[in-house]
């Protein structure tokens, strides 16, 4: 029998709760947005099980780390919570369908330590033991390493290679039959070359019910996994699974993988090459392909130079009771040099986290927090890491009103609608007053989220004019279809009131159902 991908993922309820519940809203987003009241709702048992068609999503514009913006999307509620009972349903053959082949990727749903969710992109749990001890294994007689990265990953998978993953093509071809249309005979939906009832029991259908709930998740589009949701890291697996095993069976066994970027240590350029051909060919069975730009085949010296998380290690603090300002700063800027040596803001972003842990000096508390937030006006990739890792550092927070007018200013220039998210999130979170605008320039961006939490500040302050602003926004996009009123249904849903919303969105919102926290709403 097949072996577990995830052995500390054996409650299939946890699971769901933990998707449901804890998955619905990716963490670059503002902290203030939770699917609790969603996931309760749901143990109520009222929601029908039944696909009951396509829904359109929310888009958020988050910056990456290389600055460049990258789209998440925040599902609609119904089609979210299909998707996550169908995982739950079939959670067991998921879990063995991916453990089949010895584990490449070391990031990947798991249980996290005292939390509810079960993914993070940047936690590898006890998993960094193995990956570090592997790195040192796949050193020794390696003279070149691959780097490669499949372009546009999760918006370039086509959902129908789930079921060829799983069944492979010839079957996904003749059964396109799925758990809510299910035929007993044969017909539009089941393809098969004789005039036999179709031989598919429900649980071997698990994989079409999959592709069709990840198109409803998506407008009915075939091409794309939502980011952001986490269930996109699980489906993802099913795909890259199969490619893992056929790179075992030929042979490729040195292999580290993170989502969609792979590392493997050759013996010889001969080894690399022939490496980089058979990923090629794999992942063309899915219809992906890699990123030309960042794919290459370096000597092993060269790869070990470039690791900056080393580099960044090396850096020596004083060993003294509280560390002065002046050591942080050339740590901090010693980062940021590495971040734009490499073209990428991780390095700054890991430094944060560094910091965070050390204790610094009252006046080092008080520099750094300005430091820190100067270099995120121009940075937006660090907006999300500043209420857990540093702010916590300041005695008050007057530093707030003369950081969050700038940063709106900028948001504004710019047409940075996740800073302009942030800066509606802290001014809420951090009771800050901040100086009067036009709601205009705010709607005219037409960006559910920054428009949701420019209302909510406004609820926040008691600004009724401002409110009514928002209102009239709301009611105006009632008039646009159906597709288009899903593209912003968080901001209708938090608007209006129940009798103004129609359907599931209706229903949540009379059974009081909130995607805010409490303190946010």
């Amino acid at each position: 029998m097949p072996s577990l991908a995830y052995p500390d993922l054996l409650d299939s309820d946890f699971v769901f709760e933990a998707l449901l519940g804890h998955g619905m809203f990716a963490d670059k987003l503002p902290s203030c947005f939770s699917s609790e009241g969603l996931l309760e709702f749901a143990k109520k048992g009222k929601l029908s099980k039944d696909c009951d068609g396509s829904h359109a999503y929310v888009e958020y514009q988050a910056t990456r780390n290389t600055n460049i913006p990258r789209q998440l999307a925040i599902p609609h509620p119904k089609p979210y919570w299909e998707l996550c009972y169908c995982v739950k349903s079939n959670w067991e053959l998921i879990n063995r369908h991916i453990g089949q082949p010895e584990k490449f990727n070391f990031c990947h749903v798991r249980r996290i330590r005292d939390k509810k969710r079960i993914f993070e992109m940047s936690y590898t749990g006890s998993e960094r033991w193995q990956q570090e001890e592997l790195l040192l294994d796949y050193a020794l007689g390696c003279k070149y390493v691959v780097s490669a990265d499949i372009s546009t990953f999760f918006p370039s998978v086509y959902a129908h290679s789930i079921p060829w993953a799983v069944k492979g093509k010839v079957w996904a071809k003749q059964h396109r039959c799925n758990s809510f249309n299910k035929k007993k005979n044969k017909g539009e939906n089941c393809k098969t070359n004789d005039k036999q009832p179709c031989p598919c029991e429900k649980g071997d259908l698990w994989p079409n019910d999959l592709d069709t709930i990840s198109r409803s998740i998506k407008d009915d589009e075939t091409n794309g996994l939502l980011i952001g949701p986490h269930t996109s890291n699980i489906i993802s697996e099913i795909i890259l699974s199969r490619v893992d095993l056929a790179l075992q069976e030929k042979g490729f066994l040195k292999v580290i993988r993170h989502v969609d970027d792979y590392l493997f240590f050759a013996k010889d350029e001969n080894e690399a090459n022939d490496f980089l051909r058979t990923l090629v060919l794999e992942l063309k069975e899915y219809e992906l392909i890699l990123n030309a730009k960042k794919t290459r085949i370096v000597p092993y010296q060269d790869f070990t130079d470039y690791d900056w998380v080393g580099r960044l290690k090396q850096f020596s603090f004083p060993e003294r009771e509280e560390i002065g300002f002046t050591s942080v700063s050339l740590y901090i800027d010693y980062a940021r040099s590495l971040s734009m040596e490499n073209n990428d803001f991780a390095p700054l972003n890991y430094a944060i986290k560094v910091i965070a842990k050390k204790n610094l000096s009252t006046r080092a508390r008080r520099l750094y927090i300005k430091k820190i937030t100067q270099i995120a006006l121009s940075c937006p990739y660090l907006l999300p890491l500043l209420e857990e890792y540093v702010f916590f550092f300041a005695d008050n927070d007057y530093f707030l009103e003369k950081f969050l007018s700038h940063l709106f200013e900028r948001s504004i220039q710019r047409g940075s609608m996740d800073s302009l998210a942030f800066v509606f999130h802290y001014a809420i979170k951090y009771g800050v007053k901040l100086e009067d605008f036009d709601c205009g320039q705010v709607v005219h961006f037409n960006d559910c989220v920054s428009m949701l939490l420019a209302h909510k500040y406004f609820c926040h302050q008691n600004m009724t004019g401002k409110i009514d602003i928002f209102r009239k926004k709301a009611n105006e996009l009632l008039g646009f279809s159906k597709r288009n009123q899903d593209k912003f249904w968080l901001f209708l849903y938090e608007v209006l009131d129940a009798d103004k919303l129609s359907g599931f969105l209706r229903e949540l919102k009379e059974e009081n159902v909130c995607f805010l926290k409490a303190q946010n709403v």
